[in-house]
This record gives structure tokens, sequence and C-alpha cells, in this order.
């Protein structure tokens, strides 16, 4: 429509307002130049809404909220308040998919040694590390690299012990992964045969260097990936006796079940009483009392500690 020229627009309206009454009005001219507005509303709209970035939308999907609530929520209302990045005091530098947070070089001596622990690397920005002024910074810069992510479990009852190559074999298995496949655009091939227990009451971590897929696995669990075109999946993933990676799957659903913590900030374009009660509200819970308390209590958590000068 924005392509029409005015005065085909002006003739049409001649035709069906001005013929039939024999004069000129200006209901007339006003029909004429909204008619001419739509198209231009409308291509403004689509500009604005494309400006709010994925990461805020993948978010709220993780949250298990439905495509409609996106929309209207969170899309529109980052639209319309001008800040499509979310909260104005939480500006996020960069873009793009967001990933799981990296073991950084200098935290790895954390982390058992072993054969089969996790295999130490370095990431491009911890590289000038390897040529600082300590020999220990040297052993643990050049340590043995893997192309592939490591596995590692321990007990959250026992903080600070990890076992490494750990499976928790004591522990019921609460999701499985058996031999996933996972293809980007449906050729490039980016996870290759992997099987794995993912066991109840137990930490499991994937610890690798960049690119080496674990950020794909972890999209893999509540089928984040779906939200992209050609993405193809081979393999099951287990979890409460039913294939999630099935045609039949409630994403809706899963992702309510299955959550997702991203590595960066990621605020809604909303007062933070309101971030803090969107997933409760996803949840059904709607008395005001109610989430009166658990934001209080969510604020009282987050404040508690020496950043709030409190003990």
């Amino acid at each position: 429509m924005v392509s029409v020229p005015s005065i085909v627009i002006g003739a049409f309206v001649y035709a069906i307002l001005v013929r039939p009454v024999h004069h000129f009005s200006g209901w007339a001219g006003a029909v004429a130049l909204a008619i001419i507005m739509v198209p231009v509303v409308l291509r403004t709209t689509e500009d604005m809404l494309s400006l709010v970035p994925w990461t805020i939308r993948e978010a709220a999907f993780a949250l298990g909220a439905p495509y409609y609530k996106v929309i209207i929520q969170v899309v529109y209302r980052g639209a319309a308040t001008g800040d499509p990045d979310g909260h104005p005091a939480l500006h996020r530098p960069g873009g793009g998919r967001d990933r799981s947070a990296p073991v950084h070089l200098l935290q790895q001596h954390l982390l058992p040694d072993g054969h089969e622990g996790p295999h130490r690397v370095a990431h491009g920005h911890d590289l000038p590390v390897c040529h600082g002024p300590y020999d220990d910074w040297h052993r643990q810069a050049w340590r043995r690299r893997s192309s592939s992510p490591s596995l590692s479990s321990c007990s959250p009852s026992r903080a600070g012990c990890c076992s490494s190559g750990g499976t928790g074999s004591d522990a019921a298995i609460d999701l499985e992964v058996r031999n996933l496949n996972f293809f980007y655009n449906g050729t490039n091939q980016a996870l290759r045969d992997i099987s794995l227990p993912i066991h109840e009451n137990r930490v499991t971590a994937l610890i690798g260097p960049s690119g080496c897929g674990k950020t794909t696995l972890l999209r893999c669990f509540n089928r984040m990936h779906d939200l992209y075109p050609r993405h193809r999946y081979e393999g099951e993933i287990r979890f409460e006796g039913r294939n999630i990676l099935s045609d039949k799957e409630d994403l809706i659903n899963l992702r309510s079940r299955i959550g997702m913590v991203f590595q960066k900030p990621t605020p809604f374009p909303m007062t933070i009483a309101e971030n803090i009660a969107y997933g409760l509200r996803l949840k059904g819970i709607r008395n005001k009392s109610e989430l009166a308390g658990r934001i209080e209590q969510a604020l009282k958590h987050a404040c508690s500690g020496t950043r709030c000068g409190t003990s």
C-alpha cells in the first residue's frame, strides 16, 4: 500500500463518498488522509517491533509464555516505551543469542584434576594470562584442551565438593539424553551422538571451550531451538517418561517445567516488581497479596548481602 499513488486513493474516496452525495466534504478528505496514513503507520510499527531484541523474546518464551503474551506483554511494551532493550537501568552491551556462562581460566584451578575430569581451556579473553608473570598461570593456561564439553556432577548438599567424572548413579535419573544429534539449518551438525543422564537432586556441569556445543545442548532441553526455522533434532530426550523431542510435545508446558537461566540479565520492559511477578502470573497466581509477599521476599533475598549494606 505504500507504493499506491495518493491520486488513486483520492479517486477511490471520490467514488464512494463524494459522488453519491454530489458534493465535497471534510469527511471525505479525512477518510482519504487516513487511508494514506495506514501503510505508513503499519510500516513504522513493524520497524519499532523489530528493534526489540530476540534475547528479550527468548527470555519470555523460556518462562513458558505463550506466543500472544510475548507479543502483547513484552514486545509491544518494549516498542511502546521506546526502550526495546529492557529496563533503562539494566542495559546490556552487544546483542544476539544468549549463551551459558564460561568458566574463566583463573577460576579453573577450583575444579578437580584427573584424566576424566573437566578439561581446562583458555578462552580468548583469558589468553593474556598465558603470558603473565606467574608460573601457576602458565601451567593452567597450557593444560590439555578438549573440543567437546566434559561432565561433572556434584551434590548440592555438599557445598564446594565436586567429584570429577561422577555420574551420581545413586540418584534417580530425572532427564536422560539418548543418542542426540542436532543440526542448524537442517544440515550443519552441532551435536553428535550425545548420551548422558541428568540425575535428580544433583548438579550437572557442562564444561568445555567456547563453541563446543554447551549452550546448544542446554537449549535442546526446553526446545528453544524451535523458535528458529529449519533446526532439526535426532534422537531422544526423556523427561517424566516421555520424549520431549516429539512433535506432540506441549512446548509452553515444557518450558514452564524446564527453565533456562541466561548468562546476561534480560529484564522485560516493565517495572522491577512486574519483572519479578511475571513468571508467577504465567503460573496462574493472581492474588495481589500473595504476589506482593513473593515480590518482597525475592527483593529481600536479592538484597541480603554486603551490596545493600546488610549482614
